[in-house]
């Protein structure tokens, strides 16, 4: 199980939609062994529409083998993330001051929040870019993919392993 929920992980940071797939169908026994019953009803009838979508939505299928199904918070590599965490942090950056604290009590609040929260959260996101508070997506790399980190990791290696 553990195996196929870092293969989840990998999958959305990598935005491998063949993957996606390929990991919806080895998680569905998990579902009925362990009595999940909307999921063990649910998963195997969006596998099935997934591993279709390309006979029934051509255009949409390319769409999403081009990675189109996550999103991609940044330019940079491994950064994608399935679009319910996505909303998730856009949620976070707004209720960190406050700002959405009641709102669901409230049908007109909420309405508002659904269509108004993703754009502050991008204008934050923007402001914080502009700003420097936050560091901006022109690079695309790790910070470990750096000779130097490189160099200091097969150090720590060597060094680690001598008796």
């Amino acid at each position: 199980m553990e195996l196929v929920i870092l293969l989840l992980i990998q999958l959305f940071r990598e935005a491998n939609f063949f993957l996606y797939c390929q990991s919806l169908a080895e998680l569905i026994p998990y579902f009925f062994a362990n009595n999940n019953v909307n999921y063990a009803r649910w998963l195997p009838i969006y596998y099935r529409d997934m591993v279709t979508l390309e006979q029934k939505h051509p255009q949409l299928a390319q769409e999403f083998q081009s990675g189109n199904f996550v999103v991609h918070k940044s330019s940079r590599q491994f950064s994608a993330m399935a679009i319910d965490q996505a909303h998730e942090q856009a949620n976070a950056v707004i209720k960190a001051d406050g700002g959405a604290i009641g709102v669901t009590e409230d049908p007109s609040a909420l309405r508002r929040w659904m269509i108004a929260g993703p754009e502050v959260s991008h204008l934050v996101a923007q402001y914080e870019a502009a700003c420097g508070t936050k560091e901006g997506t022109e690079h695309t790399s790790h910070h470990e993919e750096t000779e130097r980190a490189q160099r200091v990791f097969f150090e720590n290696e060597k060094s680690s392993h001598k008796p």
